[in-house]
């Protein structure tokens, strides 16, 4: 039978979380969590869900950037050392639409694709999300291609051991010059990105520190969403009974961007929902909280690019990515500004290798007809 793990990264999420841990133990076999400098009970309910004896490993974070591609690439990597053969990275507010493990395992099994794409169903819960009957206002229509999560194979690891986790999990970045890739569609991750007033304003907030300890420069990959998370906690700020705009942002924000703050046109009703929410009978213990970390220092000013590292002593070292990788980012930066002919052959070139390691892990060497790596 497949081993099936889930990676998070979670900071202050004390109101979804352990929602969210007893529904991803009632379906993956282990939960490898990285906590990043919470204020909330975060770290007590970890810690609870731990000390209760279920599987779940926690490692701690003190660099106040966020750094969120290279760590979740480093708890993917772990996720395979410790013999999983599906890792689903996944934040703490995003459920897959499933009821139980048996139709996950069944889904997995049907799968050639070594990487599958989750698309988000964006959702807003009335009340207390994981009541028994709980009632969400949702999305009409999941989120197009590309906005939602991914999950990956094993062999993808051993096909192609450059890979690393795009920003925000929605893609594979198999090497330098390459283009995201995303993988066949799995079906629908229920997205509660916008749960309350205070709730979202926090994360905004933090979303937007991280970015200012990253020496002031936008984490690769994500400038556009920065745009976007500026003009979202400004307008919030400024509006604050506004629930309406609340609900715009939790139900359409990915596809319109900051284009929803003023929307006013006619929008399909958003409808609502009673989630097949796979969850323990027992609630995750809250435990007691731990004393916070200090913030041990970041990377030297100008890194764009940096590797993880999941330590013995249960942190996360933050170092430079090697001079290679960083040689490689500066290139393709300037190749794509400057002279656009090479980087199209770049392109095209990563494009090839990256293929090729999906067809090796599509292939005899990559998953059997059962969806899980030869025994």
């Amino acid at each position: 039978m497949a081993s099936i793990a889930a990676v998070v990264m979670v900071r202050d999420e004390e109101d979804v979380l352990p929602g969210f841990l007893s529904h991803a133990l009632a379906l993956f076999d282990m939960v490898l969590v990285v906590e990043h400098l919470s204020r909330d009970a975060t770290p007590a309910i970890l810690d609870g869900a731990e000390a209760a004896g279920h599987p779940v490993s926690i490692w701690r974070m003190t660099c106040p950037s966020h750094w969120q591609s290279a760590v979740m690439t480093a708890l993917t990597q772990e996720a395979f050392r410790r013999g999983a053969d599906w890792v689903f990275p996944l934040d703490a507010d995003e459920f897959l639409d499933v009821a139980g493990p048996r139709e996950l395992r069944e889904g997995l099994a049907a799968q050639a694709s070594p990487l599958l794409s989750l698309r988000w169903r964006h959702a807003m819960p009335l009340a207390d999300p994981f009541a028994p009957s709980a009632r969400w206002i949702a999305n009409p229509t999941p989120a197009r291609p590309g906005l939602g999560k991914i999950a990956i194979h094993r062999r993808i690891a051993d096909a192609l051991p450059g890979f690393r986790l795009g920003a925000g999990n929605h893609h594979l970045v198999g090497t330098a010059f390459a283009k995201p890739t995303s993988g066949a569609h799995f079906g629908v991750l229920w997205h509660l990105p916008a749960r309350s007033r205070a709730q979202f304003l926090g994360k905004l907030a933090r979303d937007l520190g991280s970015h200012v300890a990253t020496d002031g420069r936008p984490i690769p990959d994500l400038s556009l969403a920065l745009q976007v998370k500026q003009r979202m906690f400004a307008r919030l700020q400024e509006a604050p009974e506004d629930t309406a705009m609340l609900q715009r942002i939790a139900l359409r924000y990915w596809e319109q961007g900051a284009a929803c703050l003023d929307d006013r046109e006619p929008w399909p009703d958003s409808v609502p929902v009673t989630p097949r929410l796979a969850m323990l009978d027992a609630a995750i213990p809250r435990g007691w909280l731990q004393p916070l970390l200090e913030p041990s220092g970041d990377v030297p000013p100008g890194t764009r690019l940096v590797r993880a590292r999941l330590t013995p002593e249960g942190g996360v070292a933050i170092t430079p990515a090697p001079s290679a990788a960083q040689a490689g980012d500066r290139a393709e930066e300037w190749l794509q500004r400057y002279f656009t002919p090479g980087f199209r052959l770049a392109r095209f070139l990563a494009k090839r290798r990256v293929m090729a390691g999906m067809k090796a892990a599509r292939s005899g060497a990559g998953l059997s007809a059962a969806g899980t790596r030869p025994r």
